[in-house]
């Protein structure tokens, strides 16, 4: 049996796991993006894979410092979470709007 989905297609992939990808610019100021595209590639060595549009900032500042962290929030992070994936590094302090608190990465 087919049937078409149209544009609600996205619903068949969705809930998904949200992810925090933290990154900086070149002065170590960061910068957090709200990311549900992430899969695992490989146990050993442990690896993750996302997807990151080329308009993004974040985008921007990995390819800048080659530098960033995918962080696995709870569910107490729920609202900063949301509004990680709602506002424009390009235009807002996301971090601070957040409330976030960073810390340095431990690899």
């Amino acid at each position: 049996m087919k049937v078409d989905v149209g544009e609600d297609f996205y619903k068949l992939l969705h809930p998904a796991l949200a992810s925090l990808i933290v990154s900086v610019d070149e002065e170590g100021k960061p910068n957090v993006m709200t990311c549900s595209w992430i899969m695992p590639l490989s146990e050993e060595p442990p690896l993750v894979g996302t997807a990151i549009s080329r308009e993004a900032y974040s985008n921007e500042l990995i390819l800048k410092t080659g530098e960033f962290t995918v962080n696995i929030p709870s569910r107490e992070l729920l609202d900063p979470l949301w509004l990680s994936g709602t506002r424009s590094g390009w235009r807002v302090d996301k971090v601070k709007l957040a409330g976030f608190t960073m810390r340095p990465a431990k690899k």
